[in-house]
């Protein structure tokens, strides 16, 4: 039995030896990432930028899927980090699942992107050159080298260091995109296999549409695509829009699990401008992106250049560009004309602000809706120009080596220099990713909290408002992140909390109490009673303009703190202060009134309100969001059950079709919070579901807290799930049929 498996192992081995050749080198190659992180990864942490490794993978992934972040600058909409649970998060939550640890998680998702990315372009030019007739067999190190320089781009190193990972997805998986599409074009009739696979594509793509510039990218991408495409192979203009329509509608469809939570803000991130970009202005963004610059590959400033062999590239982007012209020279084929036309739009969108015709992208920048997520234009479509050089070169050096054996040799070893040049830089690359080992006192504090009861933390300094870190050095790289969040779990506050999110209009709540405490016998009480703030946090292990010690005199002497417990080591510390009772207010409260709240979901609550006479106001101690809305509770609770933390209950659905209770006196309180009046009276003739009367002859009410846009969440879920579920069962019935009738024939 043994001896047959091995005859037929031995069989598929030299039926596909080719293949099994090229996929070596491809994984190969994408084992680099490895060699890059092999001295981080005895580190908690590692990351830069945008990308950071959680420590505590599984509260990550958790609390991703809430479409409203309640524990970061005390509440924002977040939904579009929920995009990137499906394939990332599922995968890094797998790698905590076997024992890897954050850092071997990041460089072996990096190597599956690595390696996505030659199998995509790879399965892409397959098709190409057979629907030009060109066999690759003989021009092996054309098509892998065509592969492994698609996978070692600068576009797919530029996007490493600041931490923009998550677009790398959509880079590797736009070959199959545009495959994918050209089949769906082609196709006389639909062909739900092609389909099928398209809207999986589209599927796996979705943490990359985090970034709403990416999202847009394709848009514009496939657009140009089917118009080119059916001006070129003259297809009629009703196949065209209807085939469009059919792509587009699966692009929709695929990420309806998260993007219907995210239309309510599209708008707002859409119109990014210079108020909430990165940049302090477009031209500054468009610097390093001259034509030049772009057709040798120099798209990175000097310092980020050195970290891999950029000049690498000033050989092999010629190359490519010459076998694109010997191509176009040649003229055969109507896809080079289709690539060339991608390849100039590019260039075009690319190099931003720069010249020729600056005035008409500063014109489209203004006035053409959603242009304005292309902040560094080159950061997100230069991968568009690398995919279509790349290809275009391909089919040049295609047409080349079928001349003869000669120029088929030669073909084939100018493409194996820049295989081996390119993977050189590659391997070679260093990321600017720093690691970080958690100090142990802020466990020891977390261990502290866990025990005591605990509303908003208030921290001081914040390192995000341009303090340092004091004991490591590496932890100041991080810049836009912070690790504390994910290692607490509790929502945190800082006085004047920078971020670049265009809804966060009250992250500067905490002011008032800031200034509180750094005035010598001022009561903090009163703001801080406010903002909900339970305890006072000072990080002993950052700079400040104002010296930690004089925090901590301030706080130590302060009347309105209880008791206060410090946790060092002898790289740090981190004190926590504990205000009198007197000081703090619960996260629901109500002016008047007997009131019990509990958790029962991701962002929904349970309240109970008891001998509610006379009008008062309801108070949600998070930033006002119109999404934040009450509803009538029907289902009754024995007492002290209510407190069950359902993730998911069927009636969440409801709530996205559901008229809310009070609407119309929802109002901003306490200059940030969420207000509503309650008036029993009212409530008799509008709300007769939620209200009763008590035995003692009191008015009691029943309501549910919810943040609408999480039912919009598993609402898409379902939408998804039906979709794929029609989809996969039409594609079965396809293949069934198709193998009815080639019994028949």
């Amino acid at each position: 039995m043994i001896g047959h498996y091995q005859k037929m192992l031995l069989l598929f081995c030299r039926r596909n030896k080719s293949l099994i050749i090229r996929y070596t080198i491809f994984l190969v190659v994408a084992l680099a990432p490895l060699l890059w992180f092999q001295s981080q990864l005895k580190y908690d942490i590692v990351g830069r930028g945008d990308f950071v490794t959680f420590f505590d993978v599984k509260r990550s992934f958790f609390s991703q899927f809430s479409v409203y972040d309640i524990n970061t600058y005390n509440g924002w909409y977040s939904s579009f980090s929920v995009a990137s649970l499906f394939p990332k998060g599922l995968l890094f939550l797998a790698f905590s699942a076997v024992g890897l640890n954050g850092p071997l998680s990041a460089a072996i998702y990096i190597s599956i992107l690595v390696f996505v990315s030659q199998i995509s372009l790879f399965s892409l030019l397959r098709y190409l050159g057979f629907k030009l007739n060109k066999r690759s067999s003989g021009d092996s190190f054309i098509l892998v080298g065509s592969c492994v320089l698609y996978a070692t781009s600068p576009f797919f190193l530029s996007l490493i260091s600041p931490g923009h990972v998550d677009a790398l997805i959509n880079y590797s998986l736009l070959p199959a995109i545009i495959m994918l599409v050209d089949k769906v074009l082609e196709d006389r009739k639909v062909v739900y296999k092609d389909v099928f696979a398209l809207f999986c594509i589209f599927t796996l793509t979705s943490p990359s549409f985090s970034n709403v510039g990416v999202f847009y990218v394709n848009l514009i991408t496939i657009f140009l695509y089917g118009i080119i495409f059916s001006a070129i192979f003259r297809k009629d203009i009703r196949q065209f829009v209807s085939k469009m329509f059919l792509v587009f509608l699966l692009l929709f469809l695929s990420n309806s699990w998260w993007i219907l939570s995210f239309l309510p803000i599209l708008p707002i991130y859409a119109n990014l401008n210079d108020l909430t970009s990165l940049t302090s202005g477009l031209e500054v963004a468009s610097k390093n992106a001259s034509i030049l610059s772009i057709l040798s590959g120099q798209i990175n400033s000097v310092g980020e250049s050195r970290n891999y062999v950029s000049f690498a590239y000033l050989t092999i982007f010629p190359i490519l560009i010459i076998f694109s012209l010997i191509g176009l020279i040649a003229k055969r084929g109507k896809y080079l004309i289709l690539f060339l036309s991608l390849l100039i739009i590019s260039i075009y969108i690319s190099k931003g602000t720069n010249y020729p015709l600056p005035a008409m992208f500063n014109w489209f920048y203004d006035n053409v809706f959603g242009f304005k997520v292309f902040r560094r234009p080159i950061s997100k479509y230069y991968g568009v120009f690398v995919f279509s050089t790349v290809t275009l070169s391909y089919l040049g050096a295609l047409i080349m080596s079928s001349k003869s054996r000669l120029f088929s040799l030669a073909t084939n070893m100018i493409y194996l220099f820049a295989l081996v040049l390119s993977a050189y830089s590659f391997v070679m690359y260093r990321p600017l990713w720093e690691g970080l080992n958690i100090p142990k006192y802020y466990f020891e504090s977390k261990a502290y909290l866990d025990g005591d009861t605990v509303g908003n933390i208030f921290m001081i300094p914040a390192p995000n408002n341009g303090s340092k870190y004091k004991f490591n050095a590496a932890l100041n790289n991080y810049l836009g992140t912070d690790f504390l969040p994910n290692v607490w779990g509790y929502s945190i506050l800082s006085p004047l909390r920078k971020g670049i999110g265009p809804n966060l209009p009250y992250r500067g709540i905490g002011e008032n109490l800031y200034k509180d405490i750094i005035t010598s016998g001022t009561s903090i009480c009163s703001d801080a009673r406010d903002l909900g703030v339970t305890h006072i946090a000072v990080r002993e292990d950052v700079e400040s303009d104002i010296p930690t010690s004089l925090y901590k005199d301030l706080l130590s002497r302060n009347y309105d703190i209880s008791e206060a417990h410090t946790f060092e080591t002898e790289n740090g510390a981190i004190s926590l202060y504990s205000l009198r009772e007197e000081c703090t207010k619960p996260l629901l409260y109500l002016n008047f009134g007997v009131i019990e709240f509990h958790k029962i979901g991701p962002l929904k609550y349970k309240i109970q309100i008891k001998n509610l006479n006379y009008e008062s106001e309801l108070v949600f101690l998070k930033n006002y969001d119109k999404d934040w809305l009450l509803f009538p509770d029907k289902k009754s609770y024995d007492s002290g059950t209510i407190s069950t933390n359902d993730f998911f209950d069927a009636r969440d659905l409801t709530y996205a079709f559901t008229k809310p209770t009070l609407n119309d006196t929802h109002f901003v309180a306490n200059e940030y919070a969420n207000g509503w009046i309650i008036d029993p009276l009212q409530l008799k003739d509008t709300c007769q579901d939620c209200i009763s009367t008590n035995e003692s002859g009191g008015t009691d009410i029943n309501l549910i807290l919810y943040y609408r846009s999480q039912s919009y969440l598993y609402v898409g879920l379902v939408v998804w799930a039906g979709v794929f579920i029609a989809l996969i069962s039409y594609s079965i019935r396809e293949k069934l049929v198709q193998g009815k009738l080639l019994k028949k024939g």
